[in-house]
C-alpha cells in the first residue's frame, strides 16, 4: 500500500473510485472528439499555435498511425484495404514517407513495388537527380493521397 500525505485521499476504495472517474472523463472525452468528422484540412489554432483545428476552429485530436514505408510497401489495391481499415478503427491521420528507402524498410533504390523509381536520373555519385521527378511514381503518392482524403484521413507525408 501506497503512504499518502495527510488531507489526500487515503483509503483504497477513495483512491479506485478516483481512477475510474478518471478513466469514465477520458473515455467521453475521446468519445466527444472522435464522434464528428473534421473539416479538413487542420490548421494551428489562432489562439494557441500548439493546437491543431479543423476550418471551423475545432480542436482536432489526432489518433495517428506511422505506416512510413505504405508508398513503396503496398499495392494500391492494399493500400486502400489499410486505409479502411484504419479509419474503420478510429485514425484520423497517418505518417507516410513519399520517397523511403532501407531506413524506413523499403527497397535500397526507392522503387515501388512493380519497380517504378522516384526520379528518372542520377547524379554523378549515384544520388537521383531531384530535378527529374518520374510522373508514374509521383502519380501513385497521388493516389495515396486521394485514398487517405476519402477516407477521411489527414496524411502527414515526408518528403526526402
Amino acid at each position: 500500500m501506497v503512504n499518502m500525505p495527510s488531507g489526500s485521499l487515503s483509503s483504497r476504495p477513495m483512491l479506485i473510485r478516483r481512477q475510474l472517474y478518471n478513466i469514465v472523463i477520458s473515455i467521453l472525452f475521446c468519445w466527444t472528439v472522435s464522434g464528428a468528422s473534421p473539416a479538413y484540412p487542420v490548421k494551428i489554432s489562432s489562439s494557441n499555435p500548439r493546437i491543431l483545428v479543423d476550418q471551423n476552429n475545432v480542436p482536432f485530436m489526432m489518433v495517428g498511425d506511422s505506416p512510413q514505408s505504405l508508398m513503396v510497401n503496398l499495392t494500391a489495391t492494399n493500400a486502400a484495404f489499410y486505409l479502411a481499415d484504419r479509419a474503420t478503427n478510429g485514425f484520423n491521420t497517418v505518417l507516410v514517407d513519399a520517397i523511403c528507402t532501407t531506413y524506413t524498410f523499403g527497397p535500397a533504390n526507392a522503387s515501388l513495388l512493380n519497380g517504378t523509381l522516384p526520379f528518372t536520373n542520377t547524379l554523378s555519385g549515384g544520388d537521383y537527380d531531384l530535378t527529374t521527378p518520374n510522373p508514374a511514381y509521383f502519380s501513385y503518392v497521388d493516389q495515396i493521397v486521394n485514398l487517405c482524403a476519402s477516407n477521411g484521413i489527414e496524411l502527414s507525408l515526408i518528403h526526402i
